[in-house]
């Protein structure tokens, strides 16, 4: 996939696109309705999939004072792009002179005269130009008199509710993983980095990895059953999150991700991973003594063997929504 940073980095694309356009943060089940048909219909047509998004978030950009946490960092969700098969992400800027251009400004000058759109694919929400005037039926109007079809993909719900970014944020926070899965089509995951920590793992005779989530939102504290994705190797692990009350004498702000890799013994200070959460096994807690911690460890880490041992998992993580308990469908 080839990432393009800037509008005024585009002059004019010489192969025709399938385009959309959105914030598409958590790229959930929603979203990847939308950009699976551009995919789709790039494919059928012979037309270069692209998604149009942005970077920053436009709350961000605009400054808005309600700015929820971001389900996504950009190199995530670009990530996600690519395993969708997209085959250009342009990263947009919402500036003052973007913000300010009318709806109509935007199809002609942008994604006519730059982007050489030759069809549009849109999520039932969106809205775009000055005022948020832009809507479905204008991109259709000003199609037919520029020459490029439009197509509408109707909304995504699960359990009779809309996907939508909010709801998997809500979802994570309250440490609902199975429902978060069956919103984002995949397990709940965290891109981070590794970053020094106090070695107390390591002291305990069980070495973690300290990340630094560049994603937004993470669930409860407690230990979890994850996998670790390093260079598209995928490793099982034992997380914990939360503010290691047996050494803290206050809880940290924010709370720390510390991950035991099982088997696994290498430096990668400085590496980015994506960790992907399976279960949570406990809650966390407070131990009188470091070798009660160590027992405790030893136990969490057997469970979590057991777990993977038991649990074939694909090489995408995937996951079907059946033990959920919710369904997953399209409306008209």
């Amino acid at each position: 996939m080839k990432t393009i940073r800037g509008i005024q980095n585009v002059t004019r694309f010489r192969r025709p696109t399938c385009l959309t356009i959105g914030a598409f943060d958590g790229v959930h089940l929603g979203h990847q309705a939308v950009i699976r048909r551009v995919v789709e219909k790039a494919v059928v047509h012979g037309l270069t999939s692209t998604v149009l998004t942005f970077d920053p978030h436009p709350r961000i950009s605009l400054r808005k004072d309600s700015i929820p946490p971001l389900l996504t960092c950009t190199g995530h969700k670009l990530s996600l792009l690519r395993g969708l098969g997209v085959s250009v992400a342009l990263l947009v800027e919402l500036d003052r002179d973007l913000a300010a251009m009318s709806a109509r400004d935007f199809v002609v000058e942008i994604l006519h005269s730059k982007l050489n759109a030759a069809g549009v694919v849109a999520g039932p929400r969106l809205r775009f130009g000055k005022g948020r005037k832009g809507t479905i039926t204008l991109l259709k109007t000003l199609g037919l008199e520029l020459g490029f079809w439009v197509e509408a993909v109707d909304e995504v719900v699960v359990d009779g509710v809309p996907v939508s970014s909010t709801m998997v944020r809500r979802s994570i926070t309250r440490g609902d993983l199975p429902t978060a899965e069956a919103l984002l089509g995949r397990r709940f995951s965290i891109s981070g980095r590794v970053v020094r920590g106090r070695t107390i793992g390591r002291k305990l005779g069980y070495p973690t990895a300290n990340i630094q989530p560049l994603d937004e939102v993470i669930p409860p504290p407690g230990v979890y059953a994850v996998e670790v994705i390093m260079n598209r190797t995928r490793r099982p692990g034992a997380l914990n999150l939360g503010w290691r009350p047996t050494f803290a004498s206050q809880k940290l702000s924010p709370p720390v991700l510390e991950v035991h890799i099982l088997n696994f013994n290498e430096p990668i200070y400085r590496r980015e991973v994506e960790v992907v959460f399976h279960r949570r096994m406990r809650d966390e807690r407070q131990f009188a003594e470091p070798q009660d911690l160590v027992r405790q460890i030893a136990l969490d880490i057997e469970a979590i063997k057991r777990y993977f041992d038991n649990n074939i998992i694909s090489e995408s993580g995937a996951v079907t929504t059946s033990g959920s308990g919710l369904s997953a469908r399209r409306i008209c």
